[in-house]
């Protein structure tokens, strides 16, 4: 759980591998709640992503959060996209990629027919 300070500006949330580590190891999943200081205390809203594989990442940006003119606060995940379940042999080759690319998904125009 992360719990937020008072977000003035646009605040990005990632996440990177344990110190020694450079990238996640497989099998590595992340889950994460987001609360505005304070909010438990008061009943608050907490926001859920959906968990998320990082394995074979370096680092994984997981959302934005956007103070809004009434005081609120706009939370926007940068996982749009899920993985699809793969076999186990086709999932560690996704893994090598990710550690290759450094990435865990690429845009349409940016992909190669093989």
């Amino acid at each position: 759980m992360v719990i937020l300070p008072a977000i003035s500006e646009p605040t990005t949330i990632g996440a990177v591998p344990e110190a020694g580590l450079d990238r996640f190891a497989p099998g590595t999943v992340l889950h994460l709640s987001l609360t505005p200081e304070g909010s438990l205390a008061t009943g608050g809203d907490t926001a859920a992503l959906a968990p998320r594989d990082v394995s074979g990442l370096a680092f994984v940006n997981l959302a934005t959060v956007a103070p809004q003119p009434d005081g609120q606060l706009q939370i926007t995940t940068l996982l749009a996209v899920r993985d699809t379940a793969l076999p186990p042999v086709a999932h560690a080759a996704r893994i090598a990629a990710r550690g290759v690319l450094g990435v865990d998904h690429i845009r349409s125009s940016s992909e190669l027919d093989v």
